[in-house]
């Protein structure tokens, strides 16, 4: 659980940098769209991480785990 709070207060203070960059040069679109590729890789390496130890666990300890 602190991992995950952790991780929200880091994704909070990423988009409020975002935000301040986005006011401050008035190139909303492209700190929007680089705010969104970081999520994306973001989000797609944990999940591929989370399927990754899933399948290894239940290779280890089987189905019925």
């Amino acid at each position: 659980k602190d991992s995950t709070i952790v991780f929200l207060i880091q994704y909070t203070e990423f988009f409020a940098r975002i935000q301040e960059v986005a006011a401050t040069s008035f190139k909303f679109f492209h700190a929007y769209l680089f705010a969104a590729i970081v999520y994306l890789i973001g989000v797609t390496f944990i999940v591929g991480l989370t399927r990754f130890l899933e399948h290894r666990l239940l290779r280890h300890y089987g189905q019925g785990y």
